[in-house]
């Protein structure tokens, strides 16, 4: 269910403004062939607070539904009003976790660069004792 669709389902009850839903990750599709993209959850923020309450108690637990043969008929909505929360909270929490995991690949990134380092640096010490070595011998 791509985010136009969500849309289209949600705007029967009232005025959606955003929507931002999460991409699967590669290992939850590893092995299909669908080519679109699966999401796996979603936040919808309505126009009206009062639009965005009734909507969570009218499809909370019910069926999707839509055409039989859609691919989402037999799943169940499940829905919820988070009271205070605002859509900067959700921007801000990703924004978060992007940034830590940036951190964490350039904290990698430099450990490795170091352990190259330190592997250069010894093979041209042994490179240079080796040459000593044979000078000697000679």
């Amino acid at each position: 269910m791509n985010p136009s669709h969500v849309r289209q389902i949600f705007s029967k009850y009232g005025e959606v403004q955003r929507i931002y839903l999460v991409p699967e990750g590669q290992g939850h599709r590893k092995h299909s062939n669908v080519k679109a993209k699966a999401y796996s959850e979603g936040w919808v923020e309505f126009a009206k607070k009062s639009v965005a309450k009734r909507v969570a108690n009218l499809l909370n637990g019910e069926q999707i539904g839509g055409k039989k043969r859609s691919s989402f008929y037999y799943d169940i909505w499940n829905i919820k009003y988070l009271r205070k929360f605002k859509w900067d909270d959700l921007v801000g929490e990703i924004a978060e976790k992007t940034h830590i995991r940036e951190q964490k690949l350039t904290l990698e990134i430099t450990a490795a660069k170091k352990q190259r380092d330190h592997y250069l640096s010894n093979a041209e010490k042994s490179r240079t004792q080796k040459f000593i070595r044979e000078r000697i011998e000679k």
